[in-house]
């Protein structure tokens, strides 16, 4: 008469223990995957010239600075320990018209850094009104909207590398191209994107042979729609779509937002620092192991009208440090670079919410060494 409920119970224990065997399993695999199992084979060569690369940077906007003010804020980030410069450098300010290229100011700059001893990393970026598609121009001008030809905004990085070959050596073709509005007026589509990253990657190298192209940094976002897609899917289609012999490094933006640098999660919908993990699986999933990731851009904004999350001023010096002894961890991260040293917006920009300010600088100089480089924390090379 019992044996009837015996073999039910017998079937729901044996239920239970299956269950509670995939779940421990499932919590296990995700501690596993959270605490970086997989990432590191392969590994980017060492020699590789986009692992050729101090450790610590930081983005800045110089262009239109007053020369001796320019220099003195130079000076100041090589003290403090910054080795390489990240500065845009728009084609429309350049080739406002057609074969008319006014060189001077990138001139100026380009001579400063080199005079303060940084290397600079030049974003070339934006498009002046007469390469832009009809859709980008007059009652809805985008000076973030790539070209109509792909081939113009290549003659023009062929023409600032031909120029500037002895100086720049790494070069970040286009910005944020995953999202609006700096794709244009227009839905966001990868493989344009690719197609313009080949043509100046070809032109570049054909002026520079020494070049190492990065790829667009990518905004972190959760998105995946018309006007936003997130950088994982982006960077999946990219590989799709043969882009992976036009760029030399991975340039993400794994801005922490409001999460501690510590928090591990590994999820599309978490916009955390830990998304770079996300870009290196991407990577690994395409067979693209060597290629190096550079954090071009990192940071938590102090400001409470910040849409990037905020922090307090003693957590964001804190999490910036943090975030330097993580990223040290990760053997296929060549690079970190701080958010931005000054904006050039007014300063009621929430962008000034990530400003260097003096606790954090003194932060971010700890990690420099006599000798300069990539330095392990403690400032032991």
């Amino acid at each position: 008469m019992w044996r009837p409920w015996l073999a039910l119970w017998r079937l729901l224990g044996c239920f239970a223990l299956a269950c509670f065997l995939f779940l421990f399993l499932g919590l296990a695999l995700r501690q596993a995957r959270e605490s970086g199992w997989g990432l590191d084979h392969p590994l980017p060569p060492a020699e590789a010239p986009a692992s050729q690369i101090p450790f610590l940077g930081i983005t800045v906007d110089l262009l239109g600075v007053e020369p001796a003010s320019r220099q003195a804020d130079l000076s100041r980030l090589r003290a403090t320990g910054f080795d390489w410069v990240r500065q845009r450098f728009a084609w429309a300010q350049i080739e406002p018209e057609p074969a008319h290229l006014a060189w001077a100011e990138s001139d100026e700059l380009l001579t400063a850094i080199d005079k303060a001893g940084l290397v600079p990393v030049a974003v070339l970026d934006g498009s002046p009104a007469w390469a832009r598609a009809p859709v980008d121009v007059g009652a809805y001008e985008n000076a973030l909207a790539p070209p109509a030809d792909p081939q113009d905004f290549a003659r023009f990085a062929g023409q600032f590398a031909a120029r500037y070959g002895r100086q720049v050596r790494f070069y970040q073709l286009w910005d944020e191209p995953n999202i609006a509005p700096h794709w244009g007026n227009r839905h966001i589509e990868p493989v344009e994107y690719a197609q313009l990253l080949r043509a100046a990657a070809v032109a570049i190298r054909q002026a520079d042979p020494d070049a190492v192209i990065l790829l667009a940094a990518l905004a972190p976002t959760a998105d995946r729609g018309h006007t936003a897609i997130d950088e994982v899917y982006f960077l999946q289609r990219l590989y799709a779509a043969g882009a992976a012999p036009f760029f030399d490094a991975v340039a993400v933006q794994s801005f922490g937002f409001g999460e501690a640098p510590e928090d591990g999660r590994e999820r599309l919908a978490v916009l955390n620092l830990q998304r770079a993990k996300l870009i290196r699986r991407a990577m690994l999933a395409a067979g693209d192991g060597e290629t190096p990731i550079w954090l071009v851009r990192y940071g938590w904004n102090t400001r409470q009208d910040s849409p990037w999350g905020t922090v307090t001023p003693a957590d964001q010096v804190d999490f910036a440090g943090q975030t330097l002894r993580i990223a040290w961890q990760w053997p296929w991260l060549a690079a970190a670079g701080w958010m931005v040293d000054r904006p050039s917006a007014s300063t009621d920009d929430p962008l000034w919410g990530y400003a260097l300010r003096a606790e954090l600088a003194q932060t971010l100089a700890s990690w420099r060494s006599p000798a300069g480089g990539r330095m392990q924390p403690g400032g032991q090379g």
